[in-house]
């Protein structure tokens, strides 16, 4: 049995890849934003894309809903046409709370009442959100036998080698070819995260929105080396900020049980 699944898997996979126009939906409809998080004052775009197969589209809105105002409409474009491909602009209010998560609803109806409905989230943060920040955090060499390692889901630091492999977000490299008495700096990440060394940037007096305007357009690198105190490190994803981190100090001692990086970091709350 267990050689047959996937060949039986597969063929119910093409038979449903095979839909006719009979059996599909009335009305398609596609939403891509130009981004999935904000700050109060931005402007965010929605490239709309729809269609039907009965004689027009009538009408597309775009609502949006969020804890603390409930729906609000934002934009109905009336159609008339068998296909619509446009672009919905939304500003982003200001809000009261940190953070807030808001759910951008866009509905498609064609003439016969046939109506497709698709949703996107999109995490709005207050102009003035601030970030938290770690202080005096150590990342020793990965010859020392000290925790090498940061994990943003505990906000601490950890050991590699006592750590599920593929969890450890920032850890201190060390190549075979490196002398064992020389602290080589270099951090990676097993989870795929980014680094950018960046220059002209007031980390104590850093926020959201000035974090995020500097790392998308940032040069994001796999690694990052050569560490020197008052360097910035900005971390993240391939299109989202986590953290900025500035150095403060770096401890080369005799032997390795006490190299090691001492930094600061201001961390992009979660909610």
């Amino acid at each position: 049995m267990r050689i047959r699944l996937p060949i039986i898997a597969a063929i119910v996979m093409m038979t449903a890849g095979c839909v006719s126009e009979k059996d599909a939906s009335d009305v398609i409809l596609f939403v891509e934003p130009s981004a999935y998080t904000a700050v109060s004052g931005d402007a965010i775009y929605y490239d709309i894309t729809s269609w039907t197969i009965h004689e027009s589209l009538v009408e597309i809105t775009f609502t949006t809903f969020d804890s603390s105002r409930g729906e609000q409409p934002v934009h109905t474009e009336q159609v008339g046409t068998k296909r619509y491909s446009g672009s919905f602009t939304y500003e982003v209010p200001s809000i009261d709370a940190d953070s807030l998560v808001f759910e951008m609803r866009f509905k498609s109806e064609d003439n016969l009442g046939n109506i497709q409905s698709v949703s996107r989230s999109l995490k709005v943060y207050s102009e003035e959100y601030s970030l938290d920040e770690l202080t005096a955090v150590s990342i020793y060499s990965a010859l020392s036998g000290k925790p090498d390692g940061f994990m943003f889901s505990t906000g601490s630091t950890v050991s590699v080698a006592a750590s599920p492999e593929g969890t450890v977000d920032i850890y201190m490299y060390q190549p075979e070819a490196a002398p064992d008495d020389e602290f080589h700096i270099e951090w990676r990440s097993q989870t795929g995260l980014f680094f950018s060394k960046v220059t002209g940037v007031d980390y104590p007096q850093l926020k959201y929105r000035q974090l995020r305007s500097v790392y998308s357009s940032a040069r994001k690198d796999l690694s990052v080396t050569g560490l020197a105190p008052d360097d910035v490190v900005l971390i993240g994803t391939a299109s989202e900020p986590l953290a900025a981190v500035k150095i403060m100090a770096v401890y080369d001692d005799p032997g390795t049980e006490n190299d090691r990086c001492i930094f600061n970091m201001k961390v992009v709350r979660e909610r």
